[in-house]
């Protein structure tokens, strides 16, 4: 029972509460946090689930804008667009897609396919082969990229980070779109699944194999630079395509054992490079020689 015969004060900082106003808003942070990865995962499994169904001329707009030839009119670029039409046939293009091939004169032994259907070469690459069933396979390899629309399922997952990004701070959301599609660059540095490069190898092998009747010398300039890169050892000079493409041993084996499911002879006549794209290469051999 209480006693009102004796009355006491309140005590101190009655209308304060109990709560941690400071691990409050770190709990509310670590929770914003959580959401907005969230978000992002979902964000960026959602954009590569319906990239491939966006209208391939939506990927050619994005490539008006941003893609543009590093050497227009390069006189090799019309013998490898031939070259790429060529293998269209076996890789079943769908309507309306298109192909545009550009040749860099970049030294790197590279070569890329990104939106729109844009295939870059380098001279680096031509400068690394030795017949045409060599530069076959490699252009069949990003004919296939683009027909399975990787390249537009990679921008997708930055794409998604963007938006992301922006619901966090629309000024970073913005660089992030920037940086992704604000030049050629970027956009020719796309990076693909261990499945979609196997998918790409096995779709260009059998285009090759359609095309020569045989698929000999198709690995060649996998081969090659597999030994550049073990030459370079520990000085670090690994090939471009090394760091963009898996080329390994393990890459090298699919291939072969494929070869000998589908039955592809592994024995035939190759055929030399065009004309123009011997020039390069000798060219660079005679640059190589005491005195060039």
């Amino acid at each position: 029972m209480s006693d009102w015969s004796n009355p006491r004060l309140p005590q101190e900082a009655v209308n304060v509460g109990e709560s941690r106003p400071l691990l409050s808003f770190f709990v509310m942070v670590a929770g914003l946090g959580a959401v907005i990865a969230a978000c992002a995962l979902v964000l960026m499994v959602f954009a590569q689930a319906i990239a491939a169904w966006l209208p391939f001329s939506a990927e050619q707009a994005v490539a008006a804008r941003f893609v543009k030839p590093a050497d227009p009119g390069a006189e090799p670029e019309a013998t490898l667009q031939a070259l790429a039409e060529s293998l269209v046939g076996p890789q079943g293009l769908p309507p309306g897609m298109t192909l545009k091939v550009h040749y860099n004169l970049l030294p790197v032994a590279n070569a890329s396919a990104t939106v729109g259907g844009n295939i870059t070469i380098y001279r680096g690459l031509v400068e690394a082969i030795d017949s045409e069933n060599a530069l076959a396979m490699v252009l069949a390899h990003e004919i296939a990229h683009i027909r399975h629309r990787d390249p537009v399922r990679s921008l997708g997952r930055g794409m998604a980070l963007a938006v992301v990004m922006s619901a966090v701070s629309a000024g970073a959301g913005s660089a992030v779109a920037d940086w992704l599609l604000g030049s050629a660059g970027n956009l020719t540095v796309l990076s693909f699944s261990r499945s979609q490069e196997a998918r790409a190898d096995a779709d260009a092998l059998a285009a090759v194999a359609q095309r020569y009747g045989h698929v000999a010398g198709a690995d060649a300039f996998f081969r090659e630079m597999q030994r550049r890169s073990a030459s370079a050892g520990a000085a670090g000079s690994v090939p471009v395509f090394m760091r963009t493409h898996p080329a390994t041993e393990d890459r090298l084996q699919r291939m072969q054992n494929l070869a000998a499911d589908r039955r592809w002879a592994t024995d035939g006549a190759l055929m030399p490079l065009p004309p123009v794209l011997q020039a390069i290469r000798d060219a660079r051999a005679a640059k190589e020689l005491p005195g060039g």
